[in-house]
């Protein structure tokens, strides 16, 4: 019987078990945001290191809550645990406060679904799903589109690339000159301005719809003879908080 209930504490979550669990989370924590962090340094992919940190900051959190369970039976394995956990707490605090001072949230952290194509290819960030193109829009030169899904506004956020073959296209000028014009024939032109010394041509718009208005942010580029319009649009009410997301994306925007 004796025997019985000491393989029953045994199994059970003991202080002292609940102490070494606590140590566990700090220590695989602290492992995974060393180990992420100097693969993030070495693929060149720095959104892995502020996403390890907030994760490790979870795990920190939840490591404290078990070490501080078994002190009482195990003080310098609880100790050593609070310490190795609270590492993780510090920074991860610093990284969150940061990001909401900017406007950031944890989607800006999550890693981009990259889309091909045969002469470009864009990122877009997760939480943005793929739309089937009718062959309507595919004549009208849409080659994808891309619609914000996680809002609950009647109109939905979305990113689309055209290209254009035409003679326009046969340099930037001529191509966002023509652009301008059907967008002032149709829509409330704003305004239009060169980037990156004339490589690149930024149009602002709005257009009236009638849940409200849309406004509509296109970057337009050419080469070979063929002119690339990628178009960011969303309610106006909303399109302030989402155009360092939408920038983003523009500047992921590659040719081959």
């Amino acid at each position: 019987m004796d025997q019985i209930t000491q393989n029953q504490n045994y199994l059970s979550p003991s202080k002292n078990n609940k102490a070494m669990i606590g140590l566990a989370f700090g220590i695989i924590g602290l492992f995974s945001w060393g180990v992420t962090s100097i693969v993030g340094k070495i693929i060149n992919n720095y959104q892995l290191i502020p996403l390890t940190i907030f994760i490790f900051g979870i795990l920190a959190v939840i490591g404290i809550i078990f070490a501080a369970m078994g002190f009482r039976s195990r003080k310098a394995m609880s100790v050593i645990a609070i310490i190795i956990c609270l590492v993780g707490i510090f920074p991860s605090f610093v990284i969150t406060s940061f990001m909401s001072s900017i406007g950031m949230s944890l989607s800006d952290l999550m890693p981009n679904q990259t889309h091909k194509d045969a002469d470009f290819s864009i990122d877009i960030p997760i939480g943005w799903s793929e739309l089937e193109l009718d062959s309507e829009s595919k004549s009208a030169g849409i080659r994808v589109a891309f619609r914000l899904n996680n809002t609950n506004e009647s109109f939905k956020p979305i990113i689309s690339v055209i290209s254009l073959k035409n003679e326009e296209a046969r340099n930037l000028s001529t191509f966002a000159k023509a652009e301008e014009a059907t967008i002032k024939n149709r829509n409330n032109f704003i305004s239009g301005k060169n980037l990156q010394s004339g490589t690149f041509y930024q149009i602002d718009y709005t257009r009236d719809i009638k849940d409200g208005t849309v406004k509509c942010r296109e970057i337009l580029t050419v080469k070979n003879g063929v002119g690339y319009i990628i178009t960011a649009e969303s309610l106006e009410s909303s399109y302030n908080k989402l155009l360092p997301e939408f920038t983003k994306i523009f500047l992921s925007f590659k040719l081959f």
